[in-house]
């Protein structure tokens, strides 16, 4: 026979409760990624990538790689494809958001060394860009990569 103490009800009450603002945070983490954005044109301060994270897993589950044409952004969901111009020198690139970032409020970007450097940019200090989204999808590689990730994991 299954006997439910007062005490019970209490922890399943409260275990609802944590639950129930669990998933209310993640809508609204989910609702904070721009899913949207084609054609969305956006003028800031980027900044690049500290060298100290080569090697360092990224948002996407893939190592930081300074020599790939990356970026990172806050919003923008990964592995959208976004076209970045200098507005000093009016260079562009198309490269990847594969990252989150950057976590100063005042900038939109961190830009790999690779991506500053076919811009431009000195290697320090921040840098008036534009960007437009080209492409809005998710890096197949990346998915691919995570599903291995879970796999290996639950293997004996």
């Amino acid at each position: 026979m299954l006997c439910i103490t007062p005490c019970d009800l209490q922890v399943t009450h409260v275990m609802r409760k944590a639950l129930t603002w669990a998933f209310a945070i993640g809508l609204l983490m989910v609702a904070a990624v721009d899913t949207s954005a084609m054609g969305r044109q956006q003028t800031g301060l980027a900044s690049i990538y500290a060298d100290a994270l080569k090697g360092r897993r990224m948002a996407n589950g893939q190592l930081y790689d300074p020599a790939k044409l990356i970026a990172a952004h806050k919003t923008l969901p990964l592995g959208t494809r976004i076209r970045v111009a200098n507005m000093k020198n009016r260079k562009t690139i198309v490269l990847r958001v594969v990252d989150r970032g950057p976590c100063h409020r005042a900038r939109i970007l961190d830009l790999s060394r690779a991506a500053a450097s076919q811009l431009g940019l000195p290697r320090r200090g921040v840098h008036k860009v534009t960007l437009e989204v080209v492409e809005n999808d998710i890096l197949p590689e990346a998915q691919r990569h995570l599903t291995t990730t879970s796999v290996a994991a639950e293997s004996p």
